[in-house]
């Protein structure tokens, strides 16, 4: 997400972006510009080997990790599931389900466990509704994921944070304002919880126990 990308590039750190490679075109994002503090690596999301890959190459860059953020945000599928063949439903778990759980147990290897900054996890959900079934799937799944990562987190290993937002909410800026003031600010609070961030109802959080 660029919004988060930025206010760690206004707190002058280092970061590295991975880019995800769905097997499709080129990613047509255009990056010139950017801050050279910003790396970009590529990420091939059906691979677990790409995620180590991924992993390596940011400890040959900069020695080590402190910090990262995971942004999960299903894409829309077919909205009839009899219209997906067997190959593109594999397809589509393998890029937007399995993806995030190979570099979640990858980043948790990496970061210490005294880290200030640890893991943050973020789930962008459908738009108001019923999604289609594949999304509304991989929605679930990964929230359901997160939600067991927080509480065997919580206590121990590296600090992990959790937060799920509204794709109809829009303001990609406000939630990544609310994001890093959670984890910075109140992070021993948050630690190992799951919040919800919601604009219509201002900025709140509820916690999942």
């Amino acid at each position: 997400m660029d919004a988060l990308i930025q206010r760690s590039v206004d707190a002058g750190e280092r970061c590295v972006c991975a880019e995800p490679d769905r097997g499709g075109s080129p990613s047509s994002d255009d990056h010139s510009g950017r801050e050279s503090r910003v790396v970009y690596l590529p990420w091939g999301v059906r691979s677990p080997l790409s995620a180590r890959s991924l992993l390596t190459s940011v400890r040959n860059r900069f020695g080590s990790l402190d910090r990262a953020t995971l942004v999960a945000a299903p894409a829309a599928s077919a909205a009839s599931i009899a219209a997906l063949s067997f190959s593109e439903i594999e397809r589509y778990f393998d890029g937007e389900v399995r993806s995030i759980v190979f570099l979640t147990r990858e980043l948790l290897l990496q970061l210490p466990e005294d880290s200030d900054g640890g893991l943050t996890l973020v789930l962008v959900e459908p738009d108001g509704g019923v999604a289609a079934p594949m999304q509304s799937l991989a929605s679930g799944a990964i929230e359901g994921f997160y939600a067991s990562v927080l509480e065997q987190y919580r206590e121990s290993g590296p600090p992990v944070y959790g937060f799920v937002a509204s794709a109809e909410e829009g303001d990609v800026d406000a939630l990544a304002d609310f994001v890093n003031g959670q984890r910075t600010e109140h992070a021993s609070r948050n630690r190992g919880r799951l919040q919800r961030f919601g604009k219509r109802t201002g900025l709140r959080s509820l916690f999942r126990q």
